[in-house]
């Protein structure tokens, strides 16, 4: 798949408990766009999803991955890690399918955006 390093999809994510503050789905959303637009990034999808965070087998997920595809975007742009997976090894898995592909994750948090910049390095060289 061709990837255009310069379009994002926006995934955020709230767990079903939260439906009652769905306005953190339209804070992150928000939030995204701020970000992409300060990254030179073009907005190619966005998805919003109340559902658990401890499987990515979910819609929300799989709507995300099926919107990357479609636009052929290179980027997908979370808040966080959390945001994609509460289970290190599955978040661990997603993006090892997502860096096959040549999407890369990033993360408005400084930390987290250092950490997935080590995990990806890893991921790369193999370790694991």
């Amino acid at each position: 798949m061709m990837c255009d390093k310069r379009k994002a999809v926006l995934y955020c994510r709230v767990g079903p408990g939260k439906r009652e503050a769905a306005g953190g789905l339209q804070l992150q959303r928000e939030f995204l766009r701020k970000i992409a637009r300060q990254r030179g990034l073009s907005v190619a999808g966005e998805v919003l999803a109340c559902e658990t965070g401890s499987t990515l087998q979910r819609p929300g997920w799989a709507t995300a991955l099926r919107a990357i595809q479609m636009a052929q975007a290179g980027v997908l742009l979370v808040t966080s890690g959390t945001r994609i997976s509460r289970n290190t090894v599955e978040l661990l898995q997603a993006l090892r399918q997502l860096n096959a592909q040549g999407v890369e994750v990033q993360m408005t948090a400084p930390m987290q955006e250092q950490a997935m910049q080590l995990w990806t390095h890893f991921l790369c060289a193999g370790g694991g």
